[in-house]
């Protein structure tokens, strides 16, 4: 039997007839990101087996050793959306600011 969609969300969530699903590495919109350099960032591998990543957020300005940590968890239900969408990412630079806290965003 040939695999047929049956369901699809935005254009970056596809599900086959035989439980297999197409998940895009990129939004099905376009925004750009907004690095002004007042939030620094970075990614990490927190978990090499399974290939889990999440981007940390820290305000450049920073002065405190110590700043509160705030996890950001991304909508998408965990099957569509990324740490790395601009969306995302300009959200975690304003939180970073608006807080002065560390922004943990992972996938």
């Amino acid at each position: 039997m040939a695999k047929v969609e049956v369901d699809e969300c935005r254009g970056v969530l596809k599900v086959y007839s035989d439980g297999s699903i197409w998940r895009s590495t990129e939004p099905s919109f376009r925004v750009s990101v907004v690095d002004d350099g007042s939030v620094l960032w970075k990614d990490v591998q927190f978990d090499q087996q399974n290939n889990l990543h999440l981007r940390l957020y820290k305000p450049a300005s920073a002065v405190v050793k110590k700043l509160p940590v705030f996890y950001y968890i991304h909508g998408g239900g965990f099957c569509i959306g990324s740490r790395t969408w601009p969306n995302c990412q300009n959200y975690c630079f304003k939180l970073a600011l608006a807080l002065q806290a560390v922004i943990v965003a992972p996938d």
